[in-house]
């Protein structure tokens, strides 16, 4: 996965064997070669949505604070720990 610092922003795309399906706003996540459920809540799901995008982790930041009233550095802390977690087990890869 590549890693979030400012020498190399960009964020790690969902991997290929991942299944989403949002439901009221929170997703499930189904690890396809795992064959584990995981589930985000909005946050979370915004996030995940975010990831499609192949988007840099300073426009995931922005957007996030655009859409939630957050401090930006708990922000940065959620997100590289909810990144970190993904790619834990297995449900994002490098983007390229």
């Amino acid at each position: 996965m590549t890693s979030l610092t400012d020498t190399n922003p960009q964020i790690p795309r969902p991997a290929p064997h991942v299944f989403a399906e949002e439901i009221q706003g929170e997703t499930v996540l189904l690890d396809l070669q795992g064959e584990a459920y995981y589930s985000l809540n909005a946050v979370g799901t915004r996030i995940w949505q975010l990831l499609q995008q192949a988007v840099t982790e300073a426009d995931l930041i922005e957007t996030l604070q655009q859409e939630f009233e957050i401090d930006p550095a708990t922000l940065r802390a959620d997100v590289r720990e909810l990144l970190g977690k993904l790619e834990a087990a297995g449900l994002v890869h490098n983007g390229d």
